[in-house]
């Protein structure tokens, strides 16, 4: 049986996450109170979020990332099938790549990336 699971991906930053949701295409809903994380349109294991994709890609469950008191993002979604793992590696790419640039910029650095065939991102960083 499908369902909402927790998702290991270390996600810390709310400005970074989102622009990986924007570089992915996706929308997201932001809340402020968390809301329910749906699975094929139904609440399932009272799991919540703060930001919420609403079924990406045509994907039968929501993508939802709940923002901690500790500063830490949980990332939820249904990784049963291979599309929700498909789902979560796209994101952990976008993700770690707009963090990337982001604390290249704060440090000085000017980040150009360039997707190789294999979908790999290498980024290079030059002053400015």
């Amino acid at each position: 049986m499908s369902h909402i699971s927790s998702v290991q991906v270390t996600v810390t930053d709310k400005e970074a996450l989102l622009k990986a949701l924007k570089r992915l295409g996706l929308v997201a809903e932001v809340h402020e109170a968390a809301v329910p994380v749906l699975y094929r349109g139904h609440a399932r294991g009272g799991v919540r979020a703060h930001i919420v994709v609403r079924q990406p890609f045509g994907y039968h469950a929501d993508l939802g990332f709940e923002l901690r008191a500790d500063k830490t993002i949980a990332t939820y979604t249904d990784t049963y099938y291979q599309a929700g793992k498909d789902l979560v590696n796209k994101f952990t790419q976008a993700y770690g790549v707009e963090k990337a640039k982001m604390e290249a910029r704060k440090k000085g650095f000017l980040a150009q990336e360039k997707t190789l065939d294999d979908g790999t991102v290498r980024l290079t960083l030059r002053r400015f």
